[in-house]
């Protein structure tokens, strides 16, 4: 007889040792089970691998148990997790990716709020490395921002951050690179012009 979700997260408690608890998960993950009862155990082996760190593989189970759900609601919010774990990661290629899907499944009233999320996130993710004084993955995060669609006075702080970082490592070139990237009004209308000679 086939397992139910309840009776698997039942069993589940009864395991003290995280070792034994990701060995009945996996079996449960391999074996024909109801889909309600294969993400309840994708999303228990994640929480394991969030407890080691391990943001990676946490992500790839969110994102798996995303695949599987039925409704748009629970496929954003599992994708979405997933998309945080990979950011965490510094998987930023996966993270846009599932950051993306999460957009496609919103709802059109919805988007600009959850890009606005989004955009907090690698900020955030890019301070702490700051903080942290790993100036190299910070300079990656804010440089992986740098290709999202910001507003100008937003592009122009991340391109000051970028040089002030970039001379902190020793890197002028690149931090001239960076000054030389800020946008003025007059800038953009030129780039709007040379845009839409490509189209002529």
């Amino acid at each position: 007889m086939a397992i139910t979700k309840d009776e698997f997260l039942q069993q589940l408690r009864t395991f003290t040792s995280e070792a034994k608890k990701q060995e009945f998960i996996e079996s449960i993950i391999k074996k024909q089970v109801d889909i309600d009862v294969k993400i309840a155990a994708l999303l228990a082996l994640a929480e394991i691998f969030v407890s080691r760190k391990m943001f990676s593989l946490a992500a790839r189970n969110y994102c798996y148990a995303g695949d599987l759900a039925n409704t748009f609601r629970e496929k954003m919010d599992l994708y979405f997790k997933g998309a945080v774990l990979y950011l965490r990661a510094a998987d930023y290629l996966s993270a846009d990716d599932y950051f993306r899907k999460v957009l496609v499944l919103a709802a059109t009233k919805d988007k600009d709020s959850i890009k606005q999320k989004i955009l907090m996130l690698y900020l955030e993710q890019a301070s702490n490395y700051e903080k942290e004084k790993q100036y190299t993955k910070a300079i990656a995060a804010y440089n992986r921002i740098l290709m999202l669609n910001l507003p100008m006075q937003k592009h122009n702080e991340i391109c000051l951050k970028l040089a002030e970082l970039y001379e902190r490592i020793g890197r002028p070139r690149e931090a001239a690179q960076a000054k030389a990237a800020i946008r003025t009004e007059e800038k953009k209308i030129e780039e709007k012009k040379y845009n839409a000679q490509d189209f002529i």
